[in-house]
């Protein structure tokens, strides 16, 4: 079950023009913030996705970086109360680039090493021009 949130119904509707570029709406969801007390990846899908994905960590420098597709996750609330949930697409990718923050893993740790020195360079690049 993929996480479905509420539409918002006093917003206007957006204009997509992703899938096969088709261009059409959708109604915008409830951006209401979610909070992962302890998670826990259950089952990680073999089948991977590839994400292009970006960090406050690392200003600036975006990669493609590969996971798994789905997973199943566990967390508790604020309450204290335990929360399982099958997770795909960007939700999935989202919740384990967060995770690898818990254990000190940055996105570009996933890298390639020549994609990675290529990503510190321009880091570098990026810092002394300010």
């Amino acid at each position: 079950m993929a996480l479905r949130q509420e539409p918002d119904e006093d917003a206007e509707p957006e204009v997509c023009h992703a899938h096969d570029g088709e261009p059409h709406t959708h109604q915008p969801v409830k951006r209401e913030p979610r909070v992962f007390v302890n998670p826990e990846i259950l089952d990680p899908s073999e089948e991977l996705n590839v994400y292009t994905e970006g960090c406050l960590s690392v200003p600036e420098i975006y990669a493609e970086v590969e996971r798994p597709k789905t997973i199943r996750a566990r967390w508790q609330d604020l309450d204290g109360n335990v929360h399982e949930e099958d997770m795909d697409g960007l939700w999935a990718t989202c919740l384990q680039h967060e995770m690898d923050h818990l254990e000190g893993i940055l996105f570009i740790d996933h890298l390639s090493r020549l994609k990675r020195q290529m990503a510190l360079k321009k880091l570098q690049k990026l810092r002394q021009a300010a």
